[in-house]
């Protein structure tokens, strides 16, 4: 792929109705697709099924191919480009979430005693990478300041974002990582690793042999297994459905007292569920509630410092009289793109979408709907018709999300001739190569010819990118299949017409 020369020419096409009109007043070609319909029916597709917008992106000779592309159908997860092209054009490029520790300005002469007697406000910023090291190593900071003790206990402010309106799970494992639901503090994006072992055990009467071990591994959290051991096959193995009975900590108040150490103010939990004989189990989930999962690895991670004393864990907003003590920043903008699209990320999508209710500073209780207000401003302002559009939480994880081939399209044209062109183009996955799409397309000739972001969901399946024919002419494609068995039927159907395009000349 000639990236300097087909890239160069993009940048100077000055507007998607410029390059349209060309590609319209053209010269005759032989088309691409003699009989859409035909083919459409040939793969098991009602006409009504199936939606696709191919534009060409430079002077070229072929018309744009369009079938039924102004129809709104659910597009899964090539919602992201919506999401992700906002955040360019409306984040800077140098963007960065931010996790910020802050002490009361009364409190700064008490650091000399290494007692905070106001509370310690951890402040999220939709930082992303907020890890529990990355929290080990801000409260480390502290300790480097000869701060010890938390008397007067944690606040935890995540105002920037609006409490999340209770929803429906989306499906039936809404513990798994593609479901988490970020807030401004994603840390650890509430996932654990759990994991499951009873090799070369059997149950007892007096409880469990299959152990669980959650990573990180907590002080502060005491788990006991009472896994009941079946004959199913390993390979059935999972943890949907299990219940997870969590006890908070008790005596916290007498421990803060008495100074005892806080070894002793132990959380519990107990496993219940079934799990197979001989079986070793891993997965990230969540686990707990993102407020306890942030208490337990807050205690924790204080004890590991050889913290003394541990308040009260309370949530609120900031006030005025606090300053900044530490703070980490996420990866710029364009890396954590790179994620999203690569890896379909629903987390980091539905905050970056948030993020853009009000995206010139930190304001707080930002919404999702407020977002989508937001982005669909952005997409007006730029001549891109928003008629029925709905982005939902921004992810594509949605049965209510709907947008046309044609507004998709439109959408990806606008990116190409866009200052950050390179890096929303590089954050799509290669074909054959990596990210959702790295199996797709091997031993085809549409190996690296196609920069392609794919949707899938229980009846969608969709495309939508940039693809190269054998001229090295660059084209916008998407394509969106609706049906019952969308991946079965419509998939291969969206595979020979990318090929077609790579082959023609």
């Amino acid at each position: 792929m000639k990236i300097a020369g087909w890239f160069t020419f993009g940048l100077r096409l000055p507007s998607f109705a410029w390059f349209v009109s060309i590609a319209l007043t053209g010269c005759a070609s032989q088309p691409l697709y003699p009989d859409l319909a035909t083919d459409i029916a040939a793969a098991g597709l009602a006409p009504e099924q199936v939606a696709l917008s191919i534009i060409p992106l430079s002077q070229n000779p072929r018309k744009p191919v369009l079938y039924r592309a102004d129809a709104l159908m659910q597009p899964a997860s090539t919602l992201k480009i919506v999401t992700t092209s906002a955040a360019f054009a409306e984040l800077s490029l140098g963007w960065r979430g931010e996790t910020q520790l802050l002490v009361a300005k009364s409190d700064l002469a008490n650091m000399a005693t290494g007692r905070l007697q106001q509370p310690l406000i951890v402040r999220g910023l939709a930082d992303y990478d907020l890890d529990y090291s990355t929290l080990y190593e801000l409260l480390q900071q502290l300790q480097a300041r000869g701060i010890h003790s938390l008397e007067g206990g944690i606040l935890i402010d995540r105002s920037l974002f609006a409490d999340p309106t209770p929803k429906e799970p989306f499906d039936q494992s809404p513990q798994a990582y593609y479901n988490y639901q970020p807030d401004a503090l994603p840390l650890g994006r509430n996932m654990l690793q759990v994991r499951v072992d009873s090799r070369q055990s059997t149950a007892t009467s007096e409880g469990s042999a299959a152990k669980v071990l959650l990573i990180p591994h907590w002080q502060a959290l005491h788990v006991k297994s009472e896994l009941s051991i079946t004959d199913a096959p390993c390979k059935n193995a999972n943890t949907d459905g299990w219940q997870w009975l969590y006890q908070p900590p008790s005596q916290q108040a007498a421990a803060i007292k008495t100074n005892v150490p806080q070894t002793t103010q132990a959380a519990h939990l107990v496993v219940r569920g079934a799990f197979p004989r001989d079986c070793l189990f891993e997965r990230n989930q969540a686990v707990f509630s993102q407020d306890v999962t942030l208490e337990l690895a807050l205690r924790t991670s204080w004890q590991q410092l050889g913290g003394t004393g541990f308040g009260a864990l309370q949530f609120g907003k900031t006030p005025d009289n606090y300053q900044l003590l530490a703070r980490h920043y996420s990866r710029p903008l364009p890396q954590l793109v790179h994620q999203l699209n690569k890896e379909s990320d629903n987390g980091l999508a539905q905050l970056l979408f948030q993020r853009l209710a009000n995206p010139s500073n930190n304001a707080t209780d930002l919404t999702l709907a407020q977002a989508e207000q937001q982005v669909l401003l952005w997409l007006s302002q730029n001549q891109i018709n928003t008629k029925g559009m709905q982005l939902d939480n921004g992810s594509g994880l949605s049965r209510t999300a709907q947008l046309s081939a044609e507004q998709l399209a439109a959408i990806l044209a606008y990116n190409w001739r866009q200052p950050w062109a390179p890096e929303f183009i590089s954050s799509l996955p290669l074909a054959g190569q990596d990210g959702t799409i790295r199996q797709r397309f091997q031993q085809t000739p549409v190996l690296n010819q196609a920069r392609l972001k794919t949707g899938t969901l229980r009846n969608v399946t969709a495309i939508a990118g940039y693809v190269w024919d054998q001229q090295q002419r660059p084209y916008v494609f998407v394509a969106i299949v609706n049906a019952k068995n969308a991946s079965s039927l419509g998939r291969p159907l969206i595979n020979r017409w990318v090929t077609t395009l790579v082959q023609s000349k």
